[in-house]
């Protein structure tokens, strides 16, 4: 899922006086910013072309503004095998944290304001990319997350949110199939 520009907010940080809750739920989510155009990333897909060099596949982004709630899978992590030359010290594993939400142009000393609040619930199926960091398919933007405090009260959250009110464990089977 990609997520473009200003999404339920209004640009630099700045939240709608009038709430409304919303949220993506996806295998991974991609956030873009306003300046975001695609035609760059099909014309310069591997961050060259026409001078000067284009980093980042001409794909260099602004400062953004996103409020909604995240449900997505993150990488499965692997240990580090043997691998020809110096592998990056966070190769194999998902990115962490901060990375969750995904990237894919030059956010360069441009700001990414998130409110909102992120869960990983499985592994990814469909975008299951090695993690690349730091200038390969992104450069990282100054990260200004925050948790909505709306999402407190259960009247604010985004329509069809699931909500369990109470659990009660009566017994519990492990069975183990031969299809597994």
């Amino acid at each position: 899922m990609y997520v473009q520009g200003d999404y339920n907010a209004q640009p630099n940080g700045v939240l709608n006086t009038t709430y409304v809750g919303a949220s993506v739920i996806a295998d991974a989510v991609t956030l873009l910013s306003d300046n975001f155009n695609d035609v760059n990333t099909f014309a310069f897909p591997y961050g060259t072309g026409a001078p000067p060099s284009i980093t980042n596949g001409g794909r260099n982004a602004v400062t953004t503004t996103y409020r909604l709630a995240i449900i997505g899978g993150k990488g499965v992590p692997f240990p580090l095998a043997g691998v020809a030359g110096t592998a990056a010290a966070d190769y194999g594993t998902d990115g962490g944290a901060h990375n969750f939400l995904r990237y894919i142009e030059n956010w360069g000393g441009q700001s990414l304001w998130y409110t909102g609040s992120i869960v990983s619930l499985y592994y990814n199926h469909q975008a299951v990319g090695l993690y690349k960091c730091c200038n390969t398919v992104y450069s990282p933007p100054t990260r200004q997350y925050t948790f909505d405090t709306q999402f407190l009260t259960p009247i604010n959250l985004p329509p069809q949110t699931p909500m369990l009110r109470s659990l009660n464990t009566i017994s519990m089977t492990q069975l183990d199939l031969s299809t597994q």
